[in-house]
């Protein structure tokens, strides 16, 4: 059984804390694995390898006068940025429990983003060497997993919506001049959030051959 919810705007301090509050449940065997669905106001974040000011093209000044608060955290990849046109998925997910390898659950998770993205017509893949997915040579989604005890955190973010700007600011998932799109730049089309979330959440069961359950789980109550 996966548990799930849908979060909508929530702030990326908020959405780590109840990540963490999570992951500790799973960890002592107290809970089932959990598909977070959210989206975040303006957030750059950077995996382990990022530090300093690597990862960033604008000076720090910059990210303070937009308010784009600059999170490091422990996870594979590189700088990234959140954004509310944008649908993010956390996976607190007992990996022994599944018996699954780190690099086979990064696989089926793509093949999940990739199925939605499809279904609206768009052609996309998964590109291994540079985890995440791309239409063409246009990035479209980010992948970045941290797994302590057998338990992943953070997960995925799919770019919907059309407000990609401050992806000009950083260096997208380590590569300068990185091309990014979106759903909505690929087809000219406005997309509902809540249609998109609701294939992923049905791709994933199927992908994943698991029950899925939707629960209340509140982050506003993180502090």
């Amino acid at each position: 059984m996966i548990k799930w919810s849908y979060l909508g705007l929530t702030p990326y301090d908020k959405a780590l804390k109840l990540q963490l509050e999570l992951r500790a449940q799973v960890q002592a065997g107290e809970a089932p694995d959990y598909l977070l669905l959210l989206s975040h106001p303006p957030v750059v974040t950077r995996g382990v390898s990022d530090r300093g000011n690597d990862g960033l093209i604008e000076p720090r000044e910059r990210f303070e006068a937009e308010h784009i608060p600059i999170f490091d955290i422990e996870r594979g990849g590189k700088t990234t940025y959140h954004g509310p046109d944008q649908l993010v998925g956390y996976l607190v997910v007992d990996l022994k429990r599944r018996g699954l390898k780190t690099r086979v659950f990064v696989e089926k998770v793509a093949e999940a983003v990739v199925a939605v993205i499809d279904s609206y017509g768009i052609d996309a893949h998964y590109d291994e060497s540079d985890p995440g997915i791309v239409v063409d040579d246009r990035k479209i989604a980010f992948l970045g997993f941290g797994v302590q005890k057998n338990v992943t955190m953070h997960g995925f973010g799919l770019n919907v919506g059309r407000d990609l700007k401050p992806f000009a600011y950083i260096v997208p998932c380590g590569r300068l001049g990185r091309k990014i799109t979106s759903m909505e730049e690929e087809t000219n089309r406005a997309f509902s959030m809540y249609d998109v979330y609701w294939r992923f959440v049905t791709a994933f069961a199927s992908i994943f051959n698991d029950e899925v359950e939707e629960v209340f789980v509140d982050a506003e109550s993180m502090v």
